[in-house]
């Protein structure tokens, strides 16, 4: 290997570490990446200069007479904002790529707006958001879930109320109005992002997630990655034939599913509330079991394909699942002899929009790592 790659690998590891512990003495970062005092030294002072790094905090030793100085990012990489365009409220969380939250803001989702006119007013959203916070760095990337199916920028499937989303023409206008890069992906893969990042299964590498909101979705995380298919048949468990009598496992497995089933049973519900906060008899109880039933279906096909160690809950039918999680597991034994880990996520808002925070992160740093090897390239040549 040559000097100018030896030197790229040593300001690229440098960085990297940086980037996932800081702040991080220096000390660490010799000892992480096997590079000398003197090269981590030289590196940290290029990266000093060309906007990269800062100095953090002093910490005294104890003891020994001497300090430690933490290598920090710099404010200037910027930070960036995660999304839950909801079909209901859209949540943001703003944060450097750190990961260190810099702000929130939660509003409800209006309907009936066109793309030109849902990218406006997401531009207008950020503005709020970002207008408050205490941060001197710049947006620099954005990151989007969006109830339906993505590929690459395309979103495909979506919810009967994104229905104008469809297509490619919201990601290419929000990128044009914002200036940034955006990511775009569904809201069950940045669930479950957030899940096995910072939420009730991190550090578990091979998880499944399912989404039981107004739409049904579904994830999977293997080896600790978001699988992703080479179409948008991956996930799409809803469409399958395995709810009760053959049904589509979304016509129990999702808020609008649930309403349409009980109207054509001629069960009156007033809100899909009433499934938990009613008394559980006659036609009710008969729809909360099927809804079980498919509940458990999905989960057994997850565990038969995949076999992961857990299987999160999310969604807005998180309290109806709550209740019927023992029926669930005893189903799942009774199908498979045993069963993974389930587990219901906790009420937390902000979940999906954590998951797009943490995708926009990597996206960032993803980014400044490229941006170190063309700013070297270009001062070789």
């Amino acid at each position: 290997m040559d000097t100018h790659n030896l030197r790229d690998r040593s300001r690229v590891n440098v960085l990297e570490t940086v980037l996932q512990d800081a702040p991080v003495t220096r000390d660490r970062v010799i000892t992480k990446t096997g590079l000398s005092k003197a090269t981590v030294s030289r590196v940290v002072e290029e990266l000093r200069i060309d906007g990269y790094l800062s100095d953090g905090t002093v910490r005294e030793h104890a003891g020994r007479g001497r300090r430690s100085t933490y290598l920090d990012l710099a404010e200037g990489l910027g930070y960036v904002v995660g999304i839950d365009l909801g079909a209901n409220s859209t949540r943001m969380v703003a944060g450097d790529l750190r990961g260190r939250h810099l702000g929130t803001l939660r509003t409800t989702t209006p309907g009936g707006l066109s793309t030109e006119e849902a990218v406006r007013w997401v531009a207008e959203q950020l503005a709020r958001l970002t207008g408050d916070l205490d941060f001197h760095g710049d947006l620099t990337g954005v990151a989007v879930a969006v109830p339906g199916r993505v590929m690459g920028t395309q979103l495909t499937r979506p919810a009967p109320s994104a229905h104008q989303l469809a297509g490619t023409e919201f990601h290419s206008l929000l990128e044009r109005k914002l200036g940034v890069r955006v990511y775009l992906d569904n809201d069950a893969n940045l669930a479950l992002l957030s899940e096995i990042t910072d939420g009730t299964v991190a550090g578990r590498s091979d998880v499944a997630l399912l989404s039981v909101s107004t739409t049904f979705g579904a994830s999977i995380a293997v080896q600790g990655s978001i699988l992703k298919g080479r179409s948008i048949a991956l996930g799409e468990l809803g469409v399958l034939g395995a709810g009760p009598n053959g049904a589509p496992l979304d016509r129990f497995l999702s808020v609008n599913g649930l309403m349409e089933t009980a109207a054509q049973r001629g069960l009156r519900l007033d809100a899909i509330e009433d499934l938990w906060e009613k008394p559980a008899t006659g036609g009710l109880a008969e729809l909360i079991n099927d809804f079980t039933a498919a509940l458990t279906s999905a989960s057994a096909v997850f565990s038969v394909t995949f076999d992961p160690e857990a299987i999160v809950y999310n969604g807005r039918l998180r309290p109806l699942m709550q209740t019927q999680m023992a029926e669930v597991e005893s189903g799942l034994v009774r199908l498979l002899a045993t069963s993974p880990q389930l587990h219901v996520t906790p009420q937390d808002g902000y979940s999906v929009a954590k998951g797009a925070l943490e995708a926009a992160i990597q996206e960032g740093r993803a980014a400044a790592l490229q941006r170190v090897l063309e700013r070297r390239a270009e001062t070789a040549s």
